[in-house]
């Protein structure tokens, strides 16, 4: 409300800037795009045009497609556009360090989940220990996120 764009707009931009963006730097480059037009702050540059792009009308729909992170990114959007109904996983490099229960991953893990399959292995685990605990795979999903972000923490 706060820039006159619309919920999917906004939403659609913090997704494109998530991949490999810490949460804090996420949220200020957003605030930058959608008050600037651009931002300088640490995210990758094509998903700095992707945002611009969404800023200047182009659907999330027609732009949120990279082979190794559009899983990630539709699934970041939908769970925080829809998060009452959405049943969508956001698998990112937290829940990785998570299933391999390590913080310094390396790139064969990162690659086996971004472009392997294991994105899919993992998105059917969140759902199947949700639905354990009665919950969403997405609140399932934050609360891992959250741990292995106060582990990171701990460990710095």
């Amino acid at each position: 409300r706060q820039h006159n764009q619309p919920l999917p707009c906004v939403v659609g931009i913090l997704a494109v800037l998530s991949p490999q963006c810490l949460w804090e730097t996420n949220k200020l480059a957003t605030q930058d795009i959608l008050e600037q037009g651009t931002t300088s702050r640490q995210c990758y540059p094509d998903n700095i045009t992707k945002a611009k792009r969404i800023l200047q009308g182009e659907s999330f729909e027609t732009i949120a497609y990279h082979k190794r992170y559009g899983h990630k990114v539709r699934a970041f959007y939908d769970n925080i556009l829809s998060p009452e109904t959405s049943q969508a996983v956001t698998v990112d490099v937290h829940a990785i360090r998570a299933a391999f229960n390590v913080m310094d991953l390396t790139s064969r893990q990162i690659r086996w989940v971004f472009e392997c399959g294991g994105n899919k292995i993992l998105q059917e685990a969140y759902r199947r220990v949700a639905e354990c605990y009665k919950t969403q795979p997405l609140v399932l999903q934050a609360t891992v996120w959250l741990t292995v972000k106060q582990r990171l923490e701990e460990k710095t």
